[in-house]
């Protein structure tokens, strides 16, 4: 098989390659799906290459609503799963999927199933419950959510030297593996070997640090965490599911000794199969492997805010608590 050697930054399939060949992140969705959506009417939202829904279909979905916005994707999804399953079997929808237009196209309280992977490095920023909540209408009290619930775990370490925390430039190779469904897997490979010229063999992703003072945060990436021990303190500050009515995020956290390091660690599940993935434990690097270290924290109780809009990250400051 012909190699893909370069995928423009500019074509979505430049971050999917990454994301739909981290092994452990396809066996929870392809698990989780298996185990729901035999006969089932199934909801993606965010469709991408289609990977999803390819794993729906082949677990006897009844019929999957895929929704997509960005074009490209949208006709490649499209062309992919038109190759490898019946195309009356499935329906992508063009379009932004908190849109009127494209919530309408769905009967309501059809769907028995609502699967979508729309997950950051900061976990809320790609608009996982955004989407739950735009879609309630066309789900019922039956429907199963994977994943249903969206956890940020601090990892807090009260001294950890810069050489256990390595930022790395990082080659990125667009080579699709992992995925285990050698169908669509050859017809996505085939489709973008026709589809984007090749140019060059490799494309190198940096990723920054600089030591921090005071308690400017400092990003690297979160993957190297799987070279240290984990911390003995592990402490649950968020978790929201399908449910949750406040969308507000923010939790207070105390740093007790100088120079401590604490990590955010980003973990989904589904609860009504007993899947669960922890992004720390993902193999590939965009965004799976990202997340956010705060480093030489000094002690004090620090808020930390989601902020939705526009820079979608979390902001951390020191509060002066008399």
């Amino acid at each position: 098989m012909a190699e893909i050697d370069y995928i423009p930054s500019h074509h979505p399939a430049s971050e999917y390659t990454c994301m739909i060949s981290d092994a452990p992140r396809n066996t929870f969705y392809r698990n989780a799906l298996t185990k729901t959506v035999k006969d089932k009417i199934v909801l993606d939202v965010g469709t991408g290459t289609g990977i999803l829904t390819a794993y729906a279909l082949e677990a006897g979905a009844k019929f999957v609503y895929a929704i997509e916005r960005n074009p490209l994707s949208a006709k490649m999804a499209n062309t992919v799963l038109s190759q490898c399953y019946d195309s009356s079997r499935f329906k992508i929808i063009e379009g932004n999927a908190r849109s009127k237009e494209v919530i309408d196209q769905i009967p309501k309280g059809s769907i028995d199933v609502f699967v979508a992977e729309l997950l950051g490095r900061a976990m809320f920023d790609q608009g996982q419950y955004e989407s739950w909540k735009s879609f309630e209408t066309v789900c019922h009290k039956h429907t199963v959510y994977i994943p249903d619930s969206l956890v940020v775990e601090v990892y807090h370490w009260e001294q950890l030297n810069d050489n256990q925390i390595i930022p790395a430039e990082v080659t990125y190779n667009p080579i699709i593996k992992n995925i285990n469904l050698p169908k669509f897997e050859n017809a996505l490979h085939n489709y973008l070997l026709q589809n984007i010229s090749t140019e060059t063999n490799e494309v190198k992703l940096s990723y920054s640090t600089k030591n921090a003072s005071e308690w400017i945060d400092t990003r690297c990436t979160l993957g190297q965490l799987k070279h240290v021990n984990l911390p003995e303190k592990i402490t649950r500050v968020i978790n929201v599911t399908p449910k949750t009515t406040d969308s507000t995020l923010n939790f207070q956290y105390n740093i007790d000794k100088n120079n401590s390091v604490i990590a955010l660690n980003n973990r989904i599940s589904c609860n009504v199969t007993g899947d669960q993935l922890e992004f720390k434990n993902c193999e590939r690097l965009f965004p799976w492997m990202d997340s956010f270290f705060y480093k030489n924290l000094k002690p004090g109780t620090y808020e930390f805010t989601f902020i939705s809009e526009e820079s979608k990250t979390w902001t951390i400051k020191k509060l002066n608590l008399s």
